[in-house]
């Protein structure tokens, strides 16, 4: 089990640390929105089985296209407001060495 977890961490250590930030233009292919909910789990506190309420905050996404790649970006209820799908934006981000997945950064006008 130890080897595993060697394995993982070396795999994400090598995949993900020490990546520089790049910029492209994206394209805004659509926009989501995630209403906000609440979720209970049941949780053993002081030996007692508790339910435990946790609340998700309401989320606002753009789907990208950047450099023939997909990604998923969260972005602020204002910004989302502003953009419409089919909008080029200035994209900051990284690409996994590899696993070649992009990680948005920051997404700007």
């Amino acid at each position: 089990m130890l080897l595993g977890v060697l394995v993982y961490y070396g795999f994400y250590a090598a995949n993900t640390v020490g990546l520089e930030n790049r910029s492209a233009e994206g394209v805004v292919l659509a926009k989501d929105y995630k209403p906000g909910s609440r979720t209970y789990s049941t949780e053993l506190i002081g030996g007692a089985a508790t339910v435990v309420r946790q609340a998700q905050a309401e989320s606002f996404w753009l789907r990208l296209k950047v450099e023939g790649r997909k990604a998923l970006f969260s972005v602020r209820k204002d910004f989302y407001d502003s953009v419409n799908a089919g909008e080029s934006l200035r994209v900051i981000y990284q690409r996994r060495r590899l696993t070649a997945t992009l990680q948005v950064i920051d997404v700007r006008r």
